[in-house]
């Protein structure tokens, strides 16, 4: 069976290192995690704004990007009604759900998923199966509100426009380098020194905060 045959794997997780180690060495590869990222939370008004519309069903239908957002949500809204009130209205609510992350949280506040997004997982397939069901989920003159993925999608947001959605896209988290960046720069060094056989990357978060770092190591 295919794997890595004994070489050094380096991933830039963070959440999921633990997951992703193990995976590494299920499959032969000597694991080298060097987490590169680290959500923080970001209460805004945009985020109260989006709680207080789905409260009021402004909204035809929610796009969920990820789990944490999912759950950060859920959580914020519990500074404005008691959380079952928040989840009530979330249920007869139009819920599209990015890749099974943000279907897992579904799962978990008893939301059913009116649209799950399939693999890869990318604004195409959004948009893509959001145009194939447009019976369940219509897009032209309806008001379309997402919780973005740490990073704003204008791609996403520009082609849900084209079909005729208004869209609100409110953060409700955002990505930073973690606290402590040790770990990141020694991988990074070992990479440069061609201590590395494969680079394990799982979002460009992680490449952006990688060539970051290496950039203020002057190994860019």
């Amino acid at each position: 069976m295919p794997g890595f045959n004994g070489q050094r794997v380096l991933s830039f997780e963070s959440r999921r290192a633990e997951e992703i180690a193990k995976l590494i060495r299920n499959n032969g590869g000597e694991p080298i995690i060097a987490p590169s990222t680290r959500e923080v939370q970001t209460p805004n008004e945009g985020e109260q704004k989006l709680i207080r519309g789905i409260l009021n069903h402004e909204f035809d239908a929610v796009i969920f990007m990820t789990g944490v957002g999912s759950r950060a949500l859920v959580q914020a809204a519990e500074s404005i009604c008691p959380r079952d009130e928040f989840l009530a209205v979330l249920r007869q609510t139009r819920v599209v759900s990015r890749g099974p992350k943000p279907a897992a949280a579904m799962r978990e506040f008893n939301v059913p998923v009116t649209l799950a997004v399939p693999e890869p997982n990318t604004w195409r397939e959004i948009v893509k199966a959001l145009y194939d069901n447009a019976a369940n989920v219509p897009l032209t003159g309806k008001r379309i509100a997402v919780q973005e993925h740490g990073e704003p999608s204008p791609e996403l947001y520009a082609a849900l426009r084209d079909h005729g959605a208004e869209v609100v896209a409110v953060r409700v988290y955002r990505w930073e380098l973690p606290e402590d960046t040790g770990p990141l720069k020694n991988a990074i060094r070992q990479l440069t020194e061609g201590a590395v056989d494969v680079v394990l990357i799982t979002s460009s978060v992680q490449y952006v905060h990688a060539a970051q770092v290496a950039a203020e190591m002057g190994l860019s």
